[in-house]
């Protein structure tokens, strides 16, 4: 497969906004039977064109962004290495003063040392680490959509999911080790249901079924992604900017806000304070986009620009070099070496 048509487009869209919603659900507003549509989501998974990635919300954890510069030859031991650490959701090689970017997950800021100044520097082939804290998220990849689905379908999706909503029941507590199962199980499967949860874990399907409700009520995050050379984006873009202090949030919202955008996050550690991720259409568009944001927001001062030139994991799912999943490692910030 490589390209995805019309039915597919708005098929992913539509898992973008439920992604746990069932078959049935989508058919009518997609104009499709459901086992037409389930038998179309099993071929673009199948093929690694399309993914499920979980992970748990950023409220209460570190995030950082790890800039890796390598010693040649090593620099693909350093990459096996890497991919494999739960802590590591995302990896990209890119341009400009560093070899690779990681993004970091971890419960606090002395996890983050343990990580950058025993376990990173100690790895054969990195020679240098640049990290940059995060601070808060306005944006993330979990809100990028494909646009291909009409607003009176969105409504109709919107409508189709409306129901009671009662009190979030309560689930394990977040880092336990029942949490941890719950996350590795559904980072595998984003849309298991509580029959299979509930044999998987051992437990009953009331209890698996109230650990769903109480994850999906605001703590865990599930978002579809798509290879991104079938997106018609093909080009990843990171933009380290600066603005004054008491503009940062203002700004990141507004950052936020463009098509092109896929994170938008103020940050700290370094001399830019905002961080902008972007997906293009071309090289080019990221000469264009740095004039229109030159224009439109002036307060803003690009200080630094890193083009991905390969995606080897995003979110905890694994990929090759055409962007196309081929496994995953499960999101888990509270993993310690050797787990």
């Amino acid at each position: 497969m490589d390209t995805l048509d019309d039915d597919d487009l708005a098929l992913l869209h539509a898992v973008q906004l439920a992604p746990r919603a069932p078959w049935q659900r989508l058919g009518p507003v997609l104009g499709a039977d459901p086992v037409t549509v389930a038998r179309r989501w099993a071929r673009l998974s199948g093929s690694g064109a399309a993914w499920f990635a979980l992970h748990p919300s950023l409220d209460g954890l570190t995030f950082a962004f790890v800039e890796v510069t390598c010693g040649g030859a090593r620099s693909g031991d350093v990459v096996a290495a890497l991919v494999r650490d739960p802590r590591v959701v995302t990896l990209e090689h890119v341009t400009g003063d560093r070899d690779l970017l990681l993004t970091v997950l971890v419960p606090e800021l002395a996890d983050l040392a343990e990580f950058l100044l025993t376990g990173l520097p100690a790895m054969p082939g990195v020679r240098a680490v640049r990290t940059t804290v995060g601070i808060r998220s306005f944006l993330s990849g979990s809100r990028w959509r494909l646009r291909a689905l009409s607003p009176s379908q969105q409504v109709r999706l919107a409508a189709a999911g409306a129901g009671a909503r009662g009190r979030p029941a309560r689930g394990p507590d977040r880092g336990s080790a029942e949490y941890r199962a719950l996350l590795r199980l559904l980072s595998a499967d984003a849309r298991l249901g509580a029959s299979e949860l509930a044999e998987r874990l051992g437990v009953s399907r009331v209890t698996a079924r109230r650990r769903l409700a109480a994850a999906f009520a605001g703590d865990l995050v599930v978002r579809c992604d798509v290879a991104q050379p079938l997106t018609g984006w093909p080009v990843t873009a990171m933009l380290w900017a600066q603005v004054p202090p008491d503009q940062v949030d203002d700004v990141a919202r507004r950052l936020a806000g463009l098509p092109e955008a896929r994170a938008a996050e103020s940050v700290t550690g370094g001399a830019a304070n905002l961080l902008l991720g972007v997906w293009l259409r071309s090289l080019a568009d990221l000469q264009r986009l740095e004039a229109a944001l030159a224009e439109r927001v002036p307060e803003l001062r690009v200080l630094d620009r890193s083009i991905a030139l390969r995606t080897a994991k995003r979110m905890g799912r694994l990929l090759d070099p055409s962007g196309r999943a081929v496994g995953h490692v499960p999101v888990d910030p509270w993993a310690t070496p050797g787990d």
